[in-house]
């Protein structure tokens, strides 16, 4: 008996009837109904948890900022506000320990009236601490033994929910009866428990309210690239989702034609079942979501957590879920059915697989790259941001210019149209190779006959996941190229004048107008654990009047000029001229210079005649760009030198462990509420933000693609109940376990690595593209290329060696029982 497709024409929408009769034998029509409906239930609900995630994004951004803004103290705090009974000091106090950031300040209050910091019921008393729940649990483990020496305070209380922006934040609060507004090191104060304390702020209140700030032209991109990186390989797998078991109820309901129904009716009442299935997954998907919002407190991404009712998905979006979820399974069944022949009492197919018309599948690809290149074309980066110009449409995303809703919505379409180009080419390609591949081991010969009867169903399972390989390389490329773009202009800020920044090895204490005071302070840290040497020095940074040249001067002793220089002979009112690399001119012996930040009635310098070069030594300290003026204390007018900053610089032994931290340590003994920076810091916070942003999407790939291949479980389980009596059958006829176990390997194999290869290509093009946007030089970072794919191949690998046993116990003699 042979049969044909059904005619699209008759297709017809199903109406309630036909969808309720087809949700009845989905749930009543027996245990195998009721599995695969449980399946498909499963895997859409895993699904449509993820789309609730992102769909809840904005209001978790919102809620965070506004936990930020409310926490907003020493940035309004001012040293001229008078006292009162409702005002309080404040010293900022934030430390980092480890990869850590620590938020902490030290309070005081000036009367009963003063605010209380958001989440404590009290101040707390001096020389005791309140903690946040997370910074509580670290002081008590063994990890936090290092931390526990920099902040050795008693615990008294706890910082509340209003006070911290996630539930894994790191945030202490220290009472003190010391604290004095003024200069951090006023030469009348201490660091005694007794002494007065400098350095604090005067304010009157918590929190301020501020403008929402646009994301930068390179960040905006990296978010709207990670967006749909993250949910096009989601959509795809619900996509595939709702035919999980097709073949079995395809076969099944060819006993509706004995009761008189035509193929149309027949179709409409499969896509009742598969409704079921994602009404039920729609119900699961909301539990999952539920359940990882309350398990998502405990987890901690680069630093940021969230409360779980800060979790919310956005009321538009969660109803865009919800009904689309519905009419995809609705619609994807009814487009499978279109390739069905049912005929009464058994199901016919073609012997040979259909073509597949291949002229709408590169058209989606192609438009999306058509979309891409459009926008690319008129790429450029400049001062205001990224100017997107394709043809008559021109935007600029920036910081203080507006968003264009059409060059947005071109690109992400370009995107989701290429990404996806590459899932509706794959079963195309796969019936491609397939059907030219002949011979070789049974194993091979039984996974091959099988993709080729059947590789829409392996083509589905598998273009999730070469969806998200693609997108994540695009943006291993974008990551590598903007890092490329940071180094280089980090080596261009290096040759620019201005100030210094400590070496790698070295780590930086400031001393905001501290003249006078830095030798002190190195003398008390000089032999820290963690330390090879120890300096002190005072720091200006003059400027040679209409010339505009720049000088940095180091003022110190002869013993501290000496650790950064070789001085045949130094006395008191010696000046050198050190590291003179002829890349910038060297102030000439008797210019005078005058502070870069001054008025022109400052007072001025004239240096000497004699201005002696010396050759400086290879160390950490006051390392920087061109040439430094070293001076004795007794060479500078009063003036300038009591205007100076003071700096300590500590050399960090690399060999020690958890050096950092105990320099840390050291300093905070010694100077409670200075932290010492380190040289290899960022200094840039957009840097810093790209790192942050391209550390999360990193994580969020690397997770989405592996719940994806682990989601693919459920369909190669279904996939193998399927054909439990071929396999009893082949193990009957004495087929080894091996054997089979092999083919099923090959089976998931095969359409996987087919796909890697348009995803690597389309993956790379698209970096390509994205750098083009975002103004930078074309560099694919194959290294990321090559770790992606393993990634895939791994996780696709090890999800079907969990099936094995399922394929074994399916492969019993006694699966050939029917009835």
């Amino acid at each position: 008996m042979t049969g044909r497709p059904a005619d699209a024409g008759t297709l017809r929408w199903p109406g309630p009837g036909q969808l309720a009769m087809g949700a009845r034998l989905a749930v009543t029509g027996g245990r195998d109904s009721v599995v695969r409906t449980a399946l498909t239930a499963l895997g859409v609900g895993l699904g449509v948890a993820m789309l609730l995630f992102a769909s809840a994004v904005p209001a978790m951004k919102h809620h965070r900022d506004d936990r930020i803004h409310a926490l907003v103290d020493t940035m309004h705090g001012r040293d001229d506000m008078p006292r009162s009974a409702g005002t309080l000091l404040l010293l900022d106090a934030g430390t980092q320990y480890r990869d850590a950031v620590i938020r902490g300040r030290y309070v005081r209050p000036e009367g009963p009236e003063a605010p209380l910091p958001p989440g404590l019921d009290r101040f707390p008393e001096p020389g005791r601490m309140f903690v946040s729940p997370a910074l509580r649990d670290l002081l008590g483990s063994p990890e936090g033994a290092l931390l526990r020496e920099r902040l050795p305070a008693p615990v008294t209380g706890e910082v509340g929910e209003a006070g911290l922006t996630g539930p894994r934040d790191l945030t202490f609060w220290i009472g003190s009866d010391t604290l004095t507004v003024g200069s951090a090191a006023d030469p009348a104060g201490g660091a005694g428990a007794q002494a007065p304390w400098p350095g604090a702020t005067r304010l009157d209140s918590f929190g301020d309210v501020y403008p929402p700030r646009e994301l930068e032209p390179l960040l905006l991109l990296l978010s709207v690239v990670g967006i749909v990186v993250l949910l096009t390989p989601v959509a795809l797998f619900v996509a595939a989702a709702t035919r999980f078991g097709g073949e079995a109820r395809d076969r099944r309901l060819a006993a509706l034609r004995l009761a008189g129904a035509d193929r149309s009716m027949t179709a409409r009442i499969a896509a009742g079942e598969s409704l079921a299935g994602a009404v039920l997954g729609l119900a699961l998907g909301w539990l999952f979501f539920l359940l990882g919002r309350q398990l998502g407190e405990r987890i901690a991404v680069n630093g940021v957590s969230v409360f779980a009712r800060d979790v919310n998905p956005q009321p538009l979006l969660a109803a865009a879920v919800m009904a689309a979820v519905p009419v995809l399974a609705v619609g994807v069944t009814l487009v499978a059915m279109r390739q069905v022949a049912v005929e009464p009492m058994g199901l016919v197919r073609p012997a040979r697989p259909v073509r597949r018309r291949m002229w709408w599948r590169l058209a989606v690809p192609a438009a999306g790259a058509a979309l891409l290149a459009a926008v690319a074309t008129g790429a450029t980066r400049d001062a205001g941001g990224l100017a997107v110009e394709a043809g008559s449409l021109t935007a600029v995303v920036g910081l203080g210019a507006y968003t264009d809703p059409l060059a947005l919505t071109a690109l992400v379409a370009g995107l989701v149209l290429l990404l996806a180009g590459i899932a509706v080419l794959l079963p195309a390609l796969l019936d491609l190779v397939t059907g030219r591949l002949t011979g070789g081991p049974p194993s091979w010969q039984l996974a091959v006959r099988r993709l080729q009867l059947s590789g829409g169903s392996a083509a589905r399972g598998t273009a999730a996941v070469v969806v998200a390989v693609a997108g994540a390389i695009a943006l291993q490329s974008l990551f590598s190229g903007v890092a490329a773009d940071e180094s280089a202009r980090s080596e261009r800020a290096a040759a620019e004048p201005g100030l210094s920044a400590p070496a790698s090895a070295a780590a930086r204490v400031s001393l905001l107008r501290g003249g006078g005071r830095s030798a002190e302070y190195a003398g008390r840290l000089r032999g820290a654990a963690g330390t090879t040497a120890v300096v002190g020095y005072d720091e200006l940074f003059l400027t040679a009047g209409a010339s505009g040249e720049r000088a940095r001067v180091m003022v110190g002793d002869c013993a501290a000029l000496g650790t950064v220089a070789v001085l045949a002979s130094c006395a008191d009112g010696s000046v050198f001229l050190a590291g003179a690399d002829g890349d910038r001119a060297a102030p000439r012996p008797g210019t005078t210079l005058a502070p870069v930040y001054a008025g022109p009635q400052a007072a001025g310098w004239r240096l000497p005649a004699g201005l002696p070069a010396v050759a400086a030594r290879d160390t950490p300290f006051a390392r920087g760009p061109g040439a430094l003026l070293l001076a004795t204390p007794g060479a500078v007018p009063p003036q300038l030198l009591a205007a100076a900053d003071g700096v300590v610089e500590l050399a960090v032994d690399p060999a020690v462990p958890d050096a950092r931290d105990l320099v840390r340590n050291a300093v905070a003994q010694v100077l409670p509420g200075a932290g010492p920076v380190f040289g290899d810091r960022s200094a840039d916070s957009s840097d810093r933000a790209f790192r942050s942003v391209a550390r999360v999407l990193t994580a969020a790939v690397t997770v989405t693609l592996l719940l994806v291949a682990a989601s693919m479980l459920v369909g190669v389980q279904e996939q193998l109940r399927e054909r439990r009596r071929v396999l009893a059958s082949l193990m009957a006829f004495g087929t080894r376990r091996r054997t089979l176990g092999r083919s099923v390997l090959w089976q998931s194999a095969v359409p996987l690595l087919l796909g890697l290869v348009p995803a690597a290509a389309v993956g790379a093009g698209l970096g390509g593209v994205l750098l083009r946007l975002a103004g930078l030089p074309v560099h694919i970072a194959w290294t990321g290329v090559l770790a992606m794919a393993g990634t895939a191949v791994a996780a696709v690998l090890g999800v079907t060696v969990l099936t094995l046993p399922v394929l074994f116990r399916t492969a019993r003699p006694d699966g050939l029982r029917f009835e």
